[in-house]
């Protein structure tokens, strides 16, 4: 029951990434590299669990 809110939260966040930005834009910022990548997708997903 605790986590419920926090799923619903996550499945609105990426219900908002999905309606307002492009395949296309998220793989030209997360698609290429080894590294880069890698560090984006933590940085952006550091706060989610906070």
């Amino acid at each position: 029951m605790d986590v419920s809110v926090f799923m619903l939260f996550g499945f609105f966040i990426a219900g908002l990434l999905h309606a307002f930005f492009k395949a296309d834009q998220i793989k030209k910022y997360l698609g290429r590299g080894k590294i880069k990548p890698v560090f984006l997708s933590a940085l952006f997903g550091i706060p989610i669990p906070l």
